[in-house]
């Protein structure tokens, strides 16, 4: 009997879908606004299409005049679409590969960065490339 009351509680984790119709107008005069148009124009050399923004609209006035079932409903078809959608869609993750050993060559040494060991000599002078006195050195140092 307690099993039974517990199945009919709603979980807190799931929350009920819901589709703004405030929202979707805002995003929609988003889409077409000057400044945005203007920047995809910038980046992409082509104005931006807001059809998808224009059909969320429509979706959510249609949606809102339904009963809550199957509100509910048409919200989760909605979803899954969307997110099957995306699924098949190229991403980010896909120009990498997964690495399971290192490069052999790891860290990476290139000879002409390495920078010999030779504490023992003096700095050199940077404009002759000899080594500097020690009263040159003193006076480099006084400017630094």
């Amino acid at each position: 009997m307690a099993e039974s009351n517990r199945a009919s509680l709603p979980n807190p984790n799931e929350q009920p879908l819901e589709c703004s119709v405030r929202r979707a107008i805002d995003e929609l005069f988003s889409c077409v606004s000057l400044g945005h148009q203007a920047m995809h124009y910038y980046r992409y050399g082509r104005r931006k299409d807001c059809q998808v923004k224009r059909e969320n609209l429509k979706f959510c006035l249609k949606v809102n005049l339904k009963p809550e079932a199957e509100k509910q409903r048409l919200l989760g078809e909605r979803e899954q679409t969307k997110e099957t959608t995306l699924a098949s869609q190229p991403n980010c993750l896909d120009v990498w590969t997964l690495r399971t050993e290192p490069l052999p060559n790891f860290p990476f040494s290139n000879p002409a960065t390495v920078a010999p060991d030779d504490s023992t000599q003096p700095p050199a002078n940077s404009a002759t490339g000899s080594p500097t006195s020690d009263r040159e050195q003193s006076s480099i140092e006084a400017e630094q």
